[in-house]
């Protein structure tokens, strides 16, 4: 499967504390996350079984840390494309050129091309 989520990829930010010492995800993060979500279920009806491979093009000037996007958009994609992350045995991200900030995400079952 391929989609595009729209916007600045946002890459994971740390957990914060909060003033009583409940410790909680940023607001952005978890917005981002929920439009990755909300984009994913549009393209898979169930979450994919087995071993999964995930490719992740980022676009848009001045992208924050890869390895961060690549976090939010795996947890966005949690309990939707799969079950669990740990089913994901192969991640590859990169950093495209142009001007419309953009992430294009695939997933492909191992033993599949993308």
């Amino acid at each position: 499967m391929r989609f595009e989520i729209p916007g600045r990829p946002m890459p994971k930010q740390r957990p914060r504390v909060g003033r009583y010492g409940n410790i909680y995800t940023p607001r952005e993060t978890k917005a981002y996350e929920e439009l990755v979500g909300t984009v994913a279920r549009k393209h898979c009806k169930e979450p994919l079984v087995g071993d999964i491979s995930v490719a992740i093009e980022v676009y848009g000037k001045n992208i924050g840390d890869l390895d961060n996007i690549a976090k939010s958009i795996l947890d966005g994609m949690a309990g939707i494309v799969y079950k669990d992350d740990r089913q994901v045995t192969e991640l590859r991200i990169r950093k495209m050129s142009g001007d419309e900030e953009k992430a294009v995400v695939m997933v492909w079952q191992k033993g599949l091309q993308a």
